[in-house]
């Protein structure tokens, strides 16, 4: 780079084609950069930020409609959840026997099975991710009016709760997994006393659902646990009991959901509700892409739950559209 004779003010630097001139006279206030040409460099620079301005209305407007379309699912999910307790309320006072049900869900999944299934006194369920059996239980209001079912729990201390609390449901102690699945799995298990315990998850999960993980500090450890498969859990489970059919699903373990839907025969079983759980909270999911050809649509969230229930069951979607349930794909 050489330097030119000062003129009038002017500083003129020279590197190869470019000129750039100090303000002068000419020039009051203004960097004038021009190029061997003549082409003024200050236009590509003004229709440069002109887009980054365009483009960051666009973002900014893209971030209000995901805002207001958050908003507008909290408020239906409120409607709902009210629409539930009116329904319960109702329900509970008209039972004969008056008996008391604890609802112990952590977002209204019992309410809302019975209340898609029309309250039916008895019928069987299945949850996987069962923990204790009582805290944040979904079937164990189930069971009070009268179903039976399945919990699976592969946490073994935890297991060993769940049986204890939940001596008339059956129990399993295991993983469960693709179809095909037997032997063991190593099951990442966090020992923290902040609730990170409930994120405990297979190693060899594949996350498709936006599950949060603890801190990289919480205390982890590995066990080596049984692995099955839904079917085949259930193929025990319906030798004592006179039915083959499953009323109600909840999937919650935690990004494992995907093989944990493989592994499990919808066409025997045909449960009529499904709740999966995806915090992705898109408006489609790999979950949907498992489950439409297999027979079920999405009618709702409810929380981090995906509502699917079988096409063929019109009853059920009926009850979902009455409770307020909805789902836009493209949310």
């Amino acid at each position: 780079m050489g330097h030119g004779k000062s003129r009038a003010g002017r500083l003129v630097l020279r590197a190869g084609p470019f000129s750039f001139r100090r303000p002068g006279p000419s020039h009051p206030g203004i960097l004038s950069v021009k190029d061997a040409g003549g082409i003024h460099v200050e236009l590509i620079i003004a229709i440069a930020a002109a887009i980054i301005a365009v483009a960051a209305i666009i973002i900014q407007n893209r971030r209000y409609a995901r805002v207001r379309r958050r908003l507008t699912r909290l408020e239906h999910r409120d409607a709902e959840l009210l629409t539930l307790v009116k329904a319960t309320t109702s329900r509970l006072a008209s039972r004969p026997d008056n008996e008391p049900i604890t609802f112990r869900s952590q977002f209204g999944e019992d309410l809302l099975i019975l209340e898609l299934l029309g309250w039916p006194s008895e019928g069987t369920f299945v949850e996987v991710g069962g923990y204790d059996g009582l805290t944040n239980s979904v079937s164990s209001a189930l069971e009070q009016l009268g179903w039976t079912g399945l919990l699976v729990e592969p946490v073994p201390a935890l297991y060993e709760q769940a049986r204890a609390n939940r001596p008339d449901a059956r129990v399993v102690h295991a993983a469960v997994g693709r179809a095909g699945s037997a032997g063991t799995a190593t099951l990442r298990h966090y020992d923290d006393a902040r609730g990170y315990d409930e994120s405990s998850h297979l190693e060899s999960s594949t996350d498709n659902t936006g599950t949060r993980r603890p801190p990289k500090n919480t205390p982890v450890r590995t066990i080596e646990v049984p692995l099955t498969t839904l079917t085949d859990l259930l193929d025990e489970l319906f030798k004592d009991i006179p039915t083959d059919r499953v009323d109600a699903a909840s999937i919650d373990v935690e990004g494992h959901e995907l093989d944990v839907l493989d592994g499990f025969d919808l066409d025997r079983f045909q449960p009529a509700v499904l709740l999966v759980e995806d915090h992705t909270r898109a408006g489609r999911s790999p979950i949907n892409d498992a489950l439409e050809p297999r027979g079920y649509e999405q009618v709702g969230w409810l929380a981090w739950n995906r509502v699917m229930v079988r096409r063929d069951r019109d009853d059920v979607r009926r009850r979902a559209e009455a409770v307020g349930l909805r789902w836009d794909p493209e949310d």
